[in-house]
């Protein structure tokens, strides 16, 4: 979905008018975001949306952060996907795909193990690192259903 797509849900969803409000900007303005960005055609009446101008923010830094703080604003975490060539790198196997899935979780548990070895509970710094293990998992586990999406396990296709 491009991003006019995604803000002319949003905006139907939530009521424009609302929106301009609150935002403090015309409507008009509001309803260029939600069409077709203009290219060199001067019937085209988009514009760039605060979406696009995001993205490419975070194109032009190459660093995560951006999006993590967005995913933190909004009350969530930000999951890398699996980089394509890692994909392929791994073994047609079901099964040595989940051991590395357990074994990120054991790692995990361990971090969490160690945190509380000393009886004082989990403090700052360790939690950086419980958190560091979490998001290695999650990927993995994005990785893990990436290679399923793109059919990597699949033993009939695998063999034509």
């Amino acid at each position: 979905m491009e991003s006019y797509e995604v803000l002319k849900d949003v905006f139907s969803e939530t009521g424009i008018k609302f929106i301009a409000k609150e935002l403090g900007l015309s409507t008009s303005l509001l309803y260029k975001w939600t069409q077709k960005p203009s290219s060199d055609d001067i019937d085209q009446s988009g514009t760039r949306n605060p979406l696009d101008r995001v993205l490419e923010l975070c194109r032009l830094c190459n660093n995560e952060k951006l999006v993590s703080w967005i995913c933190q604003q909004t009350n969530g975490y930000y999951v890398k996907n699996a980089d394509k060539k890692d994909i392929s790198r791994i073994e047609n196997s079901v099964f040595s795909s989940t051991q590395l899935m357990i074994k990120e979780f054991s790692d995990m548990l361990a971090e969490i193990s160690f945190a509380l070895a000393d009886n004082k509970g989990i403090d700052l710094n360790e939690a950086k690192q419980i958190r560091k293990e979490w998001e290695t998992l999650k990927s993995q586990g994005e990785q893990f259903v990436a290679s399923c999406e793109d059919n990597i396990f699949n033993k009939e296709d695998s063999a034509n």
